[in-house]
């Protein structure tokens, strides 16, 4: 790129902000070898290269020289020119390696003691794969004839500071908009240069000033540029720098009309001036400047009505000084800075980057910070709040099913906006069928435009709701599918915590949880941010992390919304990427947007899903004061429906004008669009508070609705109009007809009266009406026992004594009278008191008592019930109580019956009686009682046993002996096969025994342990075993 680079930067394009190292991919940078990159060395997830930015410090030093000249005058040198290389790279395809191109541009000279300019920062563009490619740069250099220098002495007018319109111009594909307001226009300078790649060297005793009636900025461009120098931004007509170094020599700088610097060299002195012997008396003072007003000192400084700084040189001569130089920040969130006045002085500006928080299609969110990842929570979460309640203690939540106004319907969600002692909260309801906004302001509901202390709250489609907080720079919205959030960075930088991130300008801790460490992801996080209370079933509280959480984790990727999808975009997120969003992309990415379009076009299936997407990212597009009309581009999949008195459009007020607004607080202009449902262009709003649109202001009517030019109401019995020339009500009060007579009322009790008539409630009317406080029959009074009663149909009452009744639930009996009481089972009398008041008494009633073996049973509706069976009965009639036996001892003793419930009787049913197995007798069954049981014969061969005395050496014990006994089968026949005599024989012996162990007692009291065979059982063997050899032990 240059014979001697003296240091080289590398930064990947879309992660500026991270160092390569630590990027995840394989990639080398240095002097040695530049920037290495292959596609085939990456591993992970993406295998791709990245595009990366690379620049490079070049000096050619050749020219300075190392003394100053010691000839009387100073020839200008002629500039040189050094070749620098323009670099710019760019995406050849899917799975290609990052292709690199050079442009060959200029260099500027050194000379002694110049202010050396930092390189010229490369502008960030877009990067989409497949669908951003930068065009190619060209630049186009000229020079300038090296002009004669004049001395600083030379006598006569200083000459003007000039410049050439030849200049080194580079143009691309790809130039954001420069007439966004609140943004800046960065112009897209991919040069390594130390300034630009044009140099004018022109010859001057001495810059030139401004003077009263002179422009402060000689030059401008067409577009809006700048030129960067030092760390600062230049505007055109800037004088980036005017000094003389320890030699004498003058050099000058110029951000000329292509935001390209004009550098200027001027004369050097060529000796020494002799020293005069004598004393130079000191120059009078100069006058100061008496045009001006009031009248300024020397060297003074003013600011004018333009924010233009002057200042006084002396003799009336009056320059304007260049503005200076606003440094421009880096936004990590990838969006351009946004340019903010100083509330207190006004002519102040600075840049700085806006935090803005976005959630849409119910699980994507992006941060204030631009961190993107998904989460499809289900309760209540903190999107953000102050870590410190510096602003309010406003906190913002975001509730996935918001049941407090539900009134019957679905629970929708909602956006609940916490400041200071006040509760907005967005919402919407279907109550009607359709689906319409609702605002709660402090629980109540509010419709239209509202502002309380500070907060206004706008409607401008049926879902689309807004709330501005101007004195802290906070602005909501919320349209029931798409959240965001946008807080001003002076006001809220370092102090947010939440879903939303904390608005640092640093994604290093967006993943920040409530006890303040770093979650490894952001969707990790989020989870953490529940709401404890009021999150509804189904949602139980986040546990606490681990303790070995770091407080502060790697940075989080920016694009972990979505991974690379198995499917194509659609062609509605493909219009994230096309022209009709292109005068955003450079204001807003839409990587992020287009990410989480596909994916839900992919995973959801229904066509209009991906409209979320697109109406997150064209809201952020309109806060940057881009309206791009995409809904007409979908075909209708994503069409705001509007009423028909209204129109759609992408961006108009969040404030509509209307006929009350005169007397409303002028909006700031920060509030300005937002997308909705708004009057046609002829028409304005009747009322900030009623939907109604009207060509003109009409008159306001008794019931707050418009009446219109000529229109008649009565109103509080005036007749009033509205006036069509002064468009105001008119009022007269009501005409009556003349009154007739007064009628006379000749029955007792009526009098004349006047009232309203029915017809017209304007004009009085005189009847006769009944006033019984007039009559003049008097009141009899009845004897004890009897009241008195008044006949109706008459003005006056006509009396009567009738025996008193008792009065029983509404209904009146005589006395003596029995009815039914209110309580079952109860029967009241009509009885005379002792105070001859009649008095009702009731008493429960008496049921008959249930035969033997039944109890009652409680009825609805019945005072007594009925009587059912709680016992069992035997054919003769004896009771059996339930869980008792009976047996029918004149049929079978063997037979017994249980008293059991079946389907709520009870019944005697039989029981089995429980008798021995005798199947497998071989004796003889006797039946004993029920059951049967199993004899053995006598002569059976079996084990007996014997009770006798075992001795053995003196000593003795009492043992019990088994033997075996009895008779076994025997046969005795002649074979005729044999031919001889065959004998069957079988005799009764032991098939089984065991060694029994007894104790024998000793007559000298001790005791030995002795064991001998016990026979367990007999079996007939057809051979009989020998005996064996008779033991010592002595058996009695």
């Amino acid at each position: 790129m240059c014979p001697a680079p003296e240091k080289i930067e590398c930064r990947a394009e879309n992660y500026s902000e991270v160092s390569i190292d630590q990027i995840g991919q394989v990639v080398t940078c240095s002097l040695q070898t530049g920037l290495v990159c292959r596609n085939e060395d990456q591993r992970g997830t993406f295998t791709m290269c990245f595009n990366y930015n690379v620049r490079m410090l070049c000096c050619d030093r050749s020219h300075c020289p190392s003394t100053l000249p010691p000839t009387s005058t100073l020839s200008p040198h002629p500039h040189t020119q050094t070749p620098v290389t323009l670099v710019t790279s760019r995406w050849t395809g899917p799975g290609l390696s990052t292709e690199t191109s050079t442009q060959t541009g200029t260099s500027l000279p050194r000379t002694p003691e110049s202010p050396s300019v930092p390189p010229a920062s490369t502008a960030s563009l877009p990067h989409t794969p497949g669908l951003w490619t930068p065009g190619t740069l060209t630049t186009s250099t000229s020079r300038v004839p090296p002009v004669t220098p004049q001395p600083l002495s030379t006598p006569g007018p200083t000459p003007a500071l000039t410049s050439t319109a030849a200049s080194s111009v580079a143009t691309g594909s790809f130039v954001p908009p420069s007439s966004t307001p609140g943004t800046v226009p960065t112009p897209v300078v991919l040069t390594s240069s130390p300034l630009t790649s044009r140099v004018s060297v022109a010859t001057s005793s001495s810059l030139g000033t401004l003077g009263p009636g002179a422009s402060s900025s000689p030059l401008f461009s067409p577009s809006p540029c700048f030129c960067w120098a030092f760390g600062q931004l230049f505007s055109p007509g800037d004088v980036i720098y005017n000094k003389t170094d320890r030699a004498g020599c003058h050099f000058s700088a110029v951000c000329n009309q292509h935001c390209d610097i004009d550098r200027f060299q001027g004369s050097c002195p060529t000796s020494q001036p002799p020293m005069s012997s004598t004393p130079v008396s000191p120059p009078s003072p100069r006058a100061g400047c008496d045009n001006a007003v009031p009248p300024r000192q020397v060297n003074e400084t003013w600011t004018l009505d333009n924010c233009t700084v002057a200042r006084c040189e002396g003799d009336n001569h009056v320059v304007l000084l260049p503005p200076e130089p606003v440094a421009n920040v880096s936004c990590v969130n990838k969006h351009l800075p946004i340019r903010v006045w100083d509330e207190h002085q006004p002519c102040q500006v600075h840049y700085e980057c806006e935090c803005s928080c976005s959630v849409w299609g119910h699980s994507h969110y992006s941060t204030f910070d631009g961190t993107t990842y998904s989460f499809p929570g289900n309760c209540t979460y903190i999107l953000m709040r102050e870590i410190r309640p510096h602003h309010g203690n406003l906190s913002i939540l975001m509730h996935s099913h918001y049941c407090a106004a539900a009134h019957g319907t679905s629970c929708s969600r909602a956006l609940q906006v916490l400041y200071q002692s006040m509760e907005i909260v967005l919402t919407t309801t279907t109550a009607t069928g359709t689906e319409e906004s609702l605002v709660l302001f402090d629980g109540v509901r509010v419709s239209g435009a509202f502002s309380k202390n500070g907060v206004s709250v706008s409607v401008t489609a049926a879902t689309n709701m807004h709330i501005d907080i101007t004195a802290i720079g906070v602005s909501v919205s919320f349209s029931g599918s798409v959240f965001q959030v946008q807080l001003s960075y002076s006001h809220f930088s370092h102090n947010t915590e939440g879903q939303c991130g904390t608005c640092t300008n640093s994604q290093r801790d967006d993943c920040r949880r409530p006890d303040g460490t770093m979650a490894p992801t952001c969707k990790d996080m989020a989870r953490s941010w529940q709401v404890p209370d009021g999150s509804g079933e189904g949602c139980r509280t986040p546990t606490s992390p681990p303790p070995s959480a770091s407080p502060l984790s790697p940075v989080p990727s920016t694009s972990t919304a979505t991974t690379s999808t198995p499917c194509a975009p659609g062609p509605l997120c493909k219009l994230l990427l096309s022209p009709v969003f292109s005068e955003c992309h450079a204001l807003v990415p839409p990587n992020a947007f287009f990410s989480s379009c596909t994916s839900d076009d992919c995973q959801s299936g229904r066509p209009e899903v991906p409209c979320q997407s697109l109406a997150a990212y064209a809201a952020l597009c309109r806060a940057r004061g881009v309206c791009t009309d995409w809904r007409n581009a979908t075909s209708g999949l994503c069409e705001l429906p509007c009423p028909a008195s209204k129109v759609y459009k992408p961006c108009g007020p969040a404030q509509p004008a209307s006929c009350d607004s005169r007397n409303q607080r002028p909006l700031d202009k920060g509030l300005a669009l937002a997308e909705g449902c708004f009057c046609p262009g002829d028409q304005l709003l009747f009322s900030s508070h009623k939907d109604i649109c009207v060509p003109e202001c009409p008159c306001v009517g008794p019931d707050g609705l418009p009446k219109f030019p000529g229109q008649r109401w009565v109103s509080d019995c005036q007749a009033c109009v509205c006036d069509t020339i002064s468009v105001s009500v008119q009022c007269t009060p009501v005409r009556c007809e003349a009154q007739a007579p007064p009628p006379q009322c000749e029955q007792d009790g009526f009098v004349i009266v006047t009232r309203p008539q029915a017809d017209n409630p304007c004009c009085p009317e005189m009847l006769c009406v009944c006033n019984v406080t007039t009559c003049h029959q008097a009141t009899p009074t009845c004897p004890p026992g009897q009241e008195l009663t008044q006949e109706e149909g008459h003005c006056c009452p006509t009396f009567r004594c009738q025996p008193k009744l008792c009065e029983y639930h509404g209904t009146i009996y005589g006395v003596g009278a029995t009815f039914p009481a209110v309580n079952l089972c109860h029967t009241c009398t009509c009885l005379s008191g002792p105070s001859q008041e009649p008095v009702v008494q009731c008493e429960e009633d008496t049921c008959s008592p249930c035969p033997q073996g039944f109890v009652h049973s409680r009825v609805a509706g019945q005072c007594c019930g009925n009587c059912v069976q709680a016992a069992c009965f035997t054919p003769e009639g004896r009771m059996v109580q339930p869980n008792e036996t009976w047996v029918d001892s004149h049929v079978s003793n063997c037979t017994e019956y249980l008293c059991e419930a079946q389907g709520g009787v009870p019944v005697l049913t039989p029981q089995p009686t429980s008798c021995p197995d005798v199947s497998l007798c071989r004796g003889i069954l006797r039946r004993t009682g029920c059951c049967y049981t199993c004899e053995m014969e006598e002569d059976v061969c079996q084990v007996h046993v014997n009770l006798t005395v075992l001795r053995q050496q003196g000593c003795e014990a009492v043992v019990t002996v088994t033997f075996c006994e009895g008779s076994c089968p025997g046969v005795s026949k002649y074979s005729m096969e044999a031919q001889t005599m065959q004998h069957q024989c079988s005799c009764c012996q032991e098939s089984r025994t065991h060694q029994q162990a007894v104790t024998l007692q000793c007559p000298d009291g001790t005791s030995i342990q002795h064991t001998y065979t016990q026979v367990d059982s007999c079996s007939c063997t057809t051979a009989c075993m020998p005996s064996p050899m008779a033991s010592r032990d002595t058996l009695i």
